[in-house]
């Protein structure tokens, strides 16, 4: 078994809130997540900072190893004259830079360099303050947390399977209370293949989904098994110009920042014909705007690389 591992940040894909079963493909088309954009936006701004001051540091300790002086251009028109200025005793002194010179050109980098990281500091201390300041400053706007931190009336099960709650979650979030109550399509093809049963009871196509599908449900994890999705690719006009329906073997909604993620576990990658099959689904997924190893998670297995739970723990870690 081998898996894509996670690159480090993405912008994931779903669609909004407001959802019912009747409108399942349309929820899942790929838009924009704001949990997970606002967790990307915060870890964004630690990393620039982090560059920005190291950067900076970088800066103090090169300008006074680098020569004194400026460098001076002068143009008469016909010929181009470069000279070295310093100031000596209080004196200005210019020293005429031979371009045949062998070390011309590292002194003049070396001047150009030293007049650009000087004037460089101004506006990088500007931006360490304004990343400081909005990373003090900037809360993400959590629904699920807000209403988690209400008194406790407004939490009482009897209340919570009254309320509707869409109003306060913005475009592009997703309620999780919904989720997991909304009832979902799944995959109506070959369905007496699916003969291995997992922990929960429910029957999947292999053993390895079955591993997979314990290890989610060990985690807590909400997810659906072949569940319904439109993918859809769009061209630069935003007219689509493919739409498919697939069943992916996993689908789950990541706690933290409510990410939709894809699982799809290919389970005969030593048979060319399924191997090609695999590659066009992945083809499409990458159409649609999933990013592998990002919201698109991938594990496989051949005859002679079998997988097994161990593996299933390795591939589930690396989007949980």
């Amino acid at each position: 078994m081998q898996y894509i591992r996670s690159s480090n940040i993405s912008i994931s894909r779903a669609k909004n809130q407001q959802i019912n079963s009747s409108n399942n493909q349309e929820y899942f088309r790929k838009g924009n997540n704001i949990m997970y954009d606002q967790f990307y936006i915060i870890e964004l701004a630690k990393a620039l900072l982090k560059r920005y001051k190291a950067f900076l540091a970088g800066i103090d300790r090169k300008l006074p190893m680098m020569p004194s002086g400026t460098l001076q251009v002068w143009d008469s028109g016909n010929t181009i004259r470069y000279y070295h200025n310093t100031m000596q005793d209080g004196k200005r002194t210019r020293v005429p830079i031979d371009i045949a010179w062998q070390g011309a050109g590292q002194i003049i980098s070396n001047l150009t360099a030293k007049a650009v990281l000087k004037k460089a500091r101004k506006p990088l201390e500007k931006n360490i303050d304004a990343l400081e300041s909005f990373l003090s400053e900037f809360q993400p706007y959590d629904p699920v947390a807000r209403v988690g931190n209400l008194k406790k009336s407004y939490n009482v099960v009897e209340i919570k399977k009254l309320r509707d709650l869409s109003m306060i979650f913005m475009p592009g979030d997703i309620d999780p209370e919904v989720w997991k109550k909304e009832k979902y399509k799944k995959n109506p093809f070959h369905q007496e293949r699916l003969k291995f049963a997992t922990k929960a009871g429910e029957k999947v196509r292999s053993k390895s989904e079955a591993f997979i599908y314990d290890e989610l449900t060990a985690r807590g994890a909400e997810f659906r098994y072949e569940c319904e999705l439109e993918l859809v690719k769009k061209n630069a006009a935003g007219c689509a110009v493919m739409q498919k329906v697939v069943y992916p073997d996993f689908m789950i909604l990541r706690e933290e920042d409510r990410r939709v993620i894809i699982h799809e576990h290919f389970g005969k990658m030593d048979d060319p014909e399924y191997s090609s099959a695999a590659m066009r689904k992945m083809d499409d997924y990458i159409a649609a705007g999933y990013h592998v190893g990002t919201d698109l998670f991938i594990s496989w297995e051949t005859l002679d690389t079998p997988f097994t739970s161990a593996g299933a723990i390795g591939a589930v870690e690396k989007y949980i």
